[in-house]
């Protein structure tokens, strides 16, 4: 018995409801991005995955719908720049001065 293959359901759904639930994902993308970054202090490859795997692509912060999947950086390359971006809005480190440090 052979399988058929069936379209994706989201085919079957109107533009304006297929965009509705596109900026839904990308606002729960967007609001799990922040959480990693208030809890871990940079954004975990879990999300970065999730990201991903939703056609997203985070730049600068932000959550934003991929162009391409073409020439799309990897996860890997995608959590290497959000801990840069990270750094830059991290207050800096208070350093001990003399009798504090021991």
């Amino acid at each position: 018995m052979t399988k058929q293959k069936r379209p994706p359901v989201m085919d079957a759904v109107p533009p304006q409801t297929r965009q509705a639930i596109s900026n839904e994902v990308q606002a729960m993308l967007q609001m799990l991005a922040k959480a990693d970054l208030d809890i871990h202090g940079e954004i975990t490859a879990g999300t970065l995955d999730a990201i991903q795997a939703q056609g997203f692509t985070l730049k600068g912060g932000t959550i934003q719908k991929s162009a391409s999947v073409k020439g799309k950086p990897s996860v890997r390359r995608q959590l290497h720049n959000s801990k840069a971006e990270t750094l830059q809005y991290l207050p800096p480190e208070k350093k001990p001065r003399g009798d504090e440090s021991r």
